[in-house]
């Protein structure tokens, strides 16, 4: 089905064209920004990662020191980790 445009419907029609062809500019400078700074949130989270885990791993190789504690009712032992990096 074809639909017929008169003079009138012409200038909405090419400021939609304009509109399109702006897009089409900006569109690789928007993907190039948006994958920038995805990589760089998913690096940072990554590093973040890797810096807790070396923590964890600084702290396990420190040990832990077990104490007994006493109540009125009960005893138990705590374990206390050596590390200071809590």
């Amino acid at each position: 089905m074809m639909i017929w445009r008169t003079r009138r419907d012409s200038k909405p029609l090419h400021a939609k064209r304009e509109k399109v062809s702006k897009l089409k500019k900006i569109m690789p400078d928007m993907r190039a920004m948006l994958s920038k700074v995805m990589l760089e949130a998913a690096l940072s989270v990554e590093f973040r990662l890797s810096q807790a885990q070396a923590v964890q791993l600084k702290q396990q190789s420190q040990g832990v020191t077990r104490k007994t504690v006493h109540t009125e009712d009960s005893q138990f032992e705590l374990d206390t980790p050596r590390g200071r990096h809590i």
